[in-house]
C-alpha cells in the first residue's frame, strides 16, 4: 500500500536522488520534546559520506533513572510524564 501511495504523494524511497551540490557539509537543527535535535551531513561526490545526529533524549532517560531511588511506585507515571519520557524509551 505504501509503495503505491508514495509516488502519488511525491515521496520516493531508496534509489538515487540527484543533488544540486556535489561536495559540502551542513548542519540542521530542530526542537524536539527533550531539546534541540542536531543533524550534521557531509556530501562527497554527490553522495552522503557521513552523518551525525545528536538527540537529547538519552539525557532525559538518565535524569529519570537518577530520580527513581526513593520514589513511591504510584508516583512513577507522574515522574515519567513530567520528564516527557515515553514508554518505548524505557524498554531497553
Amino acid at each position: 500500500m505504501l509503495g503505491e501511495a508514495g509516488p502519488r504523494l511525491g515521496l520516493t524511497a531508496g534509489g538515487r536522488v540527484d543533488l544540486s551540490v556535489e561536495e559540502g557539509e551542513g548542519l540542521g537543527m530542530t526542537e524536539g520534546p527533550w531539546g534541540t535535535v542536531q543533524y550534521w551531513v557531509r556530501l562527497q561526490a554527490g553522495r552522503v559520506a557521513q552523518v551525525f545526529v545528536h538527540d537529547p533524549a538519552p539525557a532525559a532517560l538518565m535524569v529519570f533513572e537518577a530520580a527513581l531511588p526513593g520514589q513511591d511506585l504510584a508516583d512513577l507515571p507522574l515522574l515519567r510524564q513530567s520528564l516527557g519520557v515515553n514508554a518505548a524509551a524505557l524498554d531497553g
